[in-house]
């Protein structure tokens, strides 16, 4: 409970815009694993996903693309690599590769996240996060009908579960694949939505 406890401090530093804090904070959540589960290195897998977002976060790009590479051995060496943890991972370092601006690389991560998913949970939605997350990269390769897809799954799963910041981030991407198809009026509709 207490590398948790540490991951969301962390989390909440890099809220703050405390990333130096947010950096120590995460670490010393990978090293309580480490000390306290030796040989159960599945512990560290959340708490590497956090040091690796607080570095891109501080802006650390290559030090969190390493710790994702690494992070992802780390499940293969483990057997975990079609588990929801690599699902968060994919997820994750798709985002940084975006951030890279390796946009297709960024799509091919998060693809494979959200594939994993599919086999874990048949006949379920990505959540939104991940739709919202995937979605943006497809507009920017101009796959706009995927995008509205899976923007329009997000705004239905965050309606649903009443997050209010999520169905945000659906409906300002439908707009944009409206606006990026040339319909100013549709634009407006949704944004009128919103």
């Amino acid at each position: 409970a207490l590398i948790e406890c540490l991951e969301q401090k962390s989390d909440l530093h890099l809220t703050l815009q405390d990333t130096a804090s947010g950096i120590a904070t995460a670490k010393a959540s990978v090293e309580l694993a480490q000390r306290l589960f030796p040989r159960a290195k599945s512990h560290e897998i959340s708490p590497r996903v956090q040091l690796a977002t607080a570095y891109r976060t501080a802006g650390k790009l290559k030090i969190s693309d390493e710790l994702y590479r690494e992070t992802l051995n780390l499940l293969r060496e483990l057997g975990r690599e079609r588990t929801a943890d690599a699902v968060l991972v994919y997820n994750s370092w798709g985002t940084l590769k975006s951030d890279i601006g390796d946009i297709a690389g960024a799509v091919r991560l998060i693809e494979s996240g959200l594939e994993i998913g599919r086999a874990l949970w048949v006949d379920a939605a990505p959540d939104q996060y991940a739709s919202v997350n995937y979605a943006r990269r497809l507009v920017l390769l101009n796959r706009l009908d995927d995008a509205e897809e899976y923007f329009a799954n997000a705004l239905r799963v965050s309606n649903g579960e009443d997050d209010a910041e999520m169905a945000t981030g659906a409906l300002l991407g439908l707009i944009a694949v409206k606006r990026v198809r040339g319909d100013l009026a549709g634009a407006r509709t949704e944004r009128d939505r919103a």
